[in-house]
């Protein structure tokens, strides 16, 4: 479902999205999540919210745009909330700005990106875990991990910044430069990235 207003100069939209059946079978997790039921120590519900089958999945997004002309500046905010499984709550949202002189369009871009775990099937694991005697306790250690580490394998915390302009050289086409940085702090990692390219219109 798509809203879309616009008044004043403002331009608004929201986006729905709801999916009923999804899956995504990944042959790894499939073997974590059996290896789990042969352990005989947890429930069914600790695999089903381990792996993304038959889960369903909420999307939303949402945003504002004002444009002067000589100027403009825009927002946006989505989130993706698959059922408790590996698949992260996935956060993003940007705020862009720019202004028009003749043929050039300056820029500004800053955006954030965020995948937040859902551990319910580690939390629901740990119980159980933490209740055996030790010797038990080493043995499931390193599928207790596992299914941790699989929780984790998409969290993110990232954020970037985009500096660009564009030149409008004739009326069916332009030049793009643009530098982005990027930084992630989960896992660690920096990268920037220049980039040059020619729109045409036919």
């Amino acid at each position: 479902m798509n809203f879309n207003f616009v008044t004043s100069g403002f331009e608004y939209g929201l986006n729905i999205g709801i999916v009923t059946d999804f899956s995504y079978e990944l042959p790894a997790q499939l073997g974590l999540g059996n290896a789990i039921s042969q352990t005989g120590l947890f429930t069914q519900q600790v695999v089903d919210d381990l792996l993304p089958i038959n889960d369903s999945a909420l999307l939303i997004g949402a945003n504002v745009k004002y444009d002067a002309e000589k100027w403009f500046i825009l927002a946006e905010y989505t989130r993706i909330d698959v059922d408790p499984s590996s698949f992260n709550i996935q956060d993003s949202a940007f705020v862009s700005g720019g202004i028009r002189y003749h043929d050039f369009t300056f820029h500004l871009t800053y955006g954030i990106d965020k995948g937040e775990p859902q551990y319910d099937a580690y939390d629901a694991m740990l119980p159980v875990y933490n209740g055996l005697p030790p010797a038990n306790q080493a043995a499931l250690a390193p599928l207790v991990f596992e299914t941790q580490a699989a929780l984790e394998a998409q969290q993110e915390d990232s954020a970037y910044y985009i500096i660009g302009t564009r030149w409008d050289f004739h009326p069916s086409a332009a030049l793009k430069l643009e530098y982005t940085n990027y930084s992630n702090d989960k896992p660690s990692s920096d990268e920037q990235l220049l980039s040059m390219a020619i729109d045409l219109v036919f």
